[in-house]
This record gives C-alpha cells, sequence and structure tokens, in this order.
C-alpha cells in the first residue's frame, strides 16, 4: 500500500500512498470526517463547570520527521526548539514525546547513533531534549520506529519478532548511555494495534516481545515510565475482543500508559 519516497527537493525519506490507493484513501478519509463530524454535533463537548470531569491534553508528539509527512524539524538547533516548545506550554502541554529516534525502514537515525552507523544521520534528539529539559518539560523518548512486522506484515516467523526485539533493545542501552537523566519516560513505536481479527500466533510472540523489552527496561533503568500509543481501528461489537487482545499481548508484561493512537480523528476507537 506504501512505498519509500525518495523525492530530491527533501533530504530525508517518506512513506507514500500508491497512486492506486488514492482514490480509496480519499473516500475513506471522507466517510470519518462525515461520521466523526455527525458524532461530534451529537455529543457536543462538556465544559468543564458542567461535568466537573474536564481533563486537557498535556502531552503532545514531537517529531525529527513524520515518516509519512513533509513537514520536518531537521536541523533545528536548542533554541529554536525552545521556541516551538514554548509555544505548547503555552496550550497547556507539559510532556512531550519523541517519536521514533530512527527509522528501520527508512534508513534513518535521528541522534549520534554507532549502531545505526550505516544509516543517514541528523541528531535532532540532542537539541529537542536539552529545550524541553530547560523548560521542566517531561520528555518521553521514543526508540527505534519499524514496520516490517507491524500493521499485518508479520512473516509468520516468531524469528523475525526476536530478531527485530534485539535490535531495540540495542537501540535502547545506546540511549540510556547517552541520554541517561535527560529523558523522563519512554515510548515504545511499534505498531501492535487491534485490527478486528485474532492471530494467535502473533499475539504470543508480541507478548513475548513486549515482556522481554519491557522487562529489560525496567531492570535498566527501574521507575522510568514506559508509554506506547499503538494503532487501532473501530471494532464496532467487537469491544470484548479487542479488550482480550489487549490483555493477551500484555501478558507477560503491561506498559504504564497506553494511548490507542488515532482514536478520535480517524474513527478508531
Amino acid at each position: 500500500m506504501y512505498h519509500i519516497d525518495n523525492n530530491p527537493n527533501y533530504d530525508y525519506r517518506v512513506y507514500q500512498p500508491a497512486v492506486e490507493e488514492y482514490e480509496k484513501l480519499v473516500s475513506r478519509r471522507n466517510d470519518f470526517l462525515a461520521k466523526n463530524q455527525s458524532f461530534m454535533q451529537a455529543n457536543p463537548s462538556p465544559s468543564q463547570a458542567d461535568s466537573g470531569c474536564f481533563m486537557p491534553i498535556t502531552g503532545s508528539f514531537i517529531y525529527a520527521h513524520a515518516p509519512d509527512y513533509r513537514s520536518s524539524m531537521i536541523g533545528l538547533n536548542a533554541n529554536q526548539w525552545r521556541e516551538r516548545l514554548m509555544r505548547l506550554q503555552e496550550v497547556g502541554v507539559d510532556t512531550v514525546i519523541f517519536q521514533a529516534v530512527a527509522w528501520k525502514e527508512l534508513q534513518e537515525c535521528y541522534y549520534p547513533s554507532k549502531i545505526f552507523n550505516s544509516f543517514k544521520t541528523w541528531d535532532v534528539v540532542t537539541p529537542a531534549m536539552e529545550a524541553a529539559n530547560s523548560l521542566n518539560m517531561k520528555f518521553y523518548l521514543g526508540e527505534l520506529g519499524s514496520v516490517d512486522n507491524w500493521q499485518g506484515k508479520w512473516d509468520g516467523e516468531e524469528n523475525s519478532l526476536k530478531k527485530e526485539q534485539d535490535e531495540h533493545w540495542q537501540c535502547l542501552q545506546e540511549l540510556f548511555r547517552i541520554y541517561k537523566g535527560g529523558f523522563q519516560g519512554v515510548y515504545f513505536s511499534s505498531e501492535s494495534g487491534y485490527v478486528g481479527e485474532r492471530n494467535p500466533s502473533f499475539e504470543n510472540a508480541v507478548a513475548k516481545f513486549y515482556g522481554e523489552l519491557f522487562t529489560h527496561v525496567r531492570k535498566t533503568m527501574p521507575g522510568l515510565p514506559i508509554l506506547i500509543s499503538p494503532y487501532s481501528y473501530d471494532c464496532g461489537e467487537k469491544i470484548n475482543d479487542m479488550a482480550d487482545y489487549w490483555q493477551t499481548i500484555f501478558s507477560k508484561a503491561a506498559p504504564d500508559y497506553l494511548a490507542p493512537q488515532d482514536s478520535v480523528g480517524t474513527l478508531c476507537v
């Protein structure tokens, strides 16, 4: 469905939908927008005074560049990052999550790494973290981004997830050595969301994947919270099945925070 674009107008690479997918994607987007608007009209947002339980958004993802967007933060220094983070602070954001320090398929890295020395590299993490720390914002550090085994791309071999697990742990160990004390949480970028169907073999392999990685993190960096924000689709009548899916893949170790992504904007959960 997606290919990696080597557009000469950009220094970095992005995922782009295949041309033959455009019409279907536009139609799906329009359908999602219509349903979202209908939902919002039928369920107006309560004010804090009316509900007594209004909770503002206090966290935001930040990027070197999102893997499927053209915009880029590559090349900003700490002062420029500080200016942008101050804008987030002004609207109540006190936590930022760096989405991924490297992308496996894009062959890109956004921090001074030795293990990804074959990737095209920019140091984006260091100035972004410095700026966040100067503003007393919490900084969650996202680790290795990859789509090889996720979003329905798993080849059915447990060894492929084991190999990727090793890559994630090597990345995390390097981040802990370089940035220990500079971040207040770790973010797992893997897209392990529920898609309306079950695959016991995949779920068991993912349970091992998370179980071992989360355990490594907690032994190495005790007290460091773990955040995960996997995609999920609208499951309709399968809400109990979806809940069981989450219980299964986190049966060996669970994150501290589970924030299903795109829960409103793309009509998911």
